[in-house]
């Protein structure tokens, strides 16, 4: 973190990542989380990675981590013998944490606009807000070892309270997600009171090597969270136009 601040007087759209890592989640919500330490070292150490491990002629190895403190013990313990090809390596990331992109980001020496890209959703924003980024240039994209990619979710929730608690859900994430009710539906096709909401979703993907042992392969997947409520809207099939009838 002390670096990206240290980079962030020169690049501007990082600054909001230093803030982004100091609030733990969306600066946004600085004020409704400063008075609650509990959840400030949650949101800071939360840790949701699947490290998948795959040697030639072998079974890949998965191990899931949970705290900061077993992904700093990985990390640490990476190795590779020199008479063997290095090993492919791969962590899958769901949402993301101060603690997860300091050792991440340290152990791989990776540029820290991989997980600026991650943070938020936001499409449309005026110049002047702290999270406008200018768009990279294509001469520039050519050469990053990362890529984005975005898609939108649709989810079909059979309640207005299903899709209200979806909301809350979504709001305990670090990364800024959130549903919007689509108000596009025909209710006479649907329930009383159905919902069917958008999220804008982000993966992003960095590949490179792990200098510290034998340039070995190593990607990096950042996903987003899903929320428990509802059910992704291709589940449903709508058989009948019969008000207040649906079938799965």
């Amino acid at each position: 973190m002390a670096h990206i601040k240290s980079l962030s007087t020169s690049w501007k759209n990082l600054r909001h990542l230093a803030d982004w890592m100091q609030v733990g989640t969306t600066p946004l919500r600085w004020n409704e989380i400063k008075h609650h330490p509990e959840e400030l070292a949650r949101r800071r150490n939360k840790t949701n990675v699947t490290f998948v491990e795959y040697n030639p002629s072998t079974a890949p190895k998965t191990t899931a981590i949970k705290t900061p403190t077993l992904l700093h013990e990985t990390l640490q313990a990476l190795s590779h013998e020199r008479t063997k090809q290095p090993p492919l390596r791969l962590f899958v990331v769901e949402d993301l944490s101060q603690q997860v992109i300091e050792l991440l980001g340290a152990r791989f020496d990776i540029d820290p606009l991989f997980f600026r890209e991650q943070i938020d959703d936001y499409v449309w924003h005026n110049t002047r807000d702290p999270w406008a980024s200018p768009p990279s240039l294509i001469s520039s994209m050519k050469h990053r070892p990362w890529f984005r990619m975005r898609n939108m979710r649709l989810r079909y929730f059979k309640t207005e309270k299903e899709f209200e608690d979806s909301r809350l859900e979504a709001n305990a994430w670090n990364v800024l997600r959130r549903p919007d009710n689509d108000e596009n539906h025909w209710h006479y096709q649907d329930r009383d009171g159905a919902v069917v909401s958008i999220m804008r979703t982000r993966t992003t993907m960095w590949i490179g090597k792990d200098k510290q042992c034998g340039n070995g392969t190593v990607g990096i997947v950042l996903l987003d969270p899903t929320v428990r409520q509802g059910q992704p809207l291709c589940e449903y099939q709508h058989m009948t136009s019969q008000p207040g009838k649906i079938t799965r």
